[in-house]
């Protein structure tokens, strides 16, 4: 459980930062589309980690 949280929560504090730095031209790294599209990009992976586990599971989906 201890690592579920750790793999779900690790956007909550990084987005503020990720948001807040910024690069050697003054501006910020991330807009706040780009921040959106990382932190969503986990649960999308998920569904092609499901398939990806049941081929090698070798469970025909």
């Amino acid at each position: 459980m201890f690592l579920v949280g750790l793999a779900n929560g690790w956007s909550s504090p990084y987005l503020a930062k990720l948001s807040l730095q910024e690069s050697t031209d003054g501006k910020a790294k991330l807009s706040s589309e780009q921040l959106t599209w990382l932190a969503s990009l986990m649960n999308i992976a998920r569904i092609f980690g499901a398939c990806a586990g049941a081929v090698a599971q070798g469970i025909h989906i």
